[in-house]
């Protein structure tokens, strides 16, 4: 799906995870990796971005919210992949 924002297209994100989905993600406040489960999807949209943000429960009591898509994994090889492509990226620089 497309919207037109002052003559300028933006294509909408569809999110890759559902709530109930279990995930791997990594916590950039404090760097470290988590297991848990999706309870709520956020999508923001602007004329700029279109972004995708996850709460994850850890338990049945604590919860991280605000985890961008980008930091949400299925498995430990797509976060090693994801970590392999950081160091790629850190080597050019």
């Amino acid at each position: 799906m497309q919207v037109n924002f002052n003559n300028k297209e933006i294509q909408f994100k569809v999110p890759d995870y559902n709530v109930g989905d279990n995930v791997i993600a990594f916590s950039y406040i404090s760097g470290s990796f988590f297991k848990g489960e999706i309870i709520n999807i956020q999508t923001y949209t602007d004329k700029n971005q279109n972004s995708i943000n996850y709460t994850i429960a850890l338990d049945e009591q604590k919860a991280v919210p605000n985890v961008p898509e980008a930091l949400v994994f299925n498995n430990t090889d797509e976060a090693k992949e994801w970590i392999d492509e950081l160091q790629s990226k850190l080597e050019e620089v």
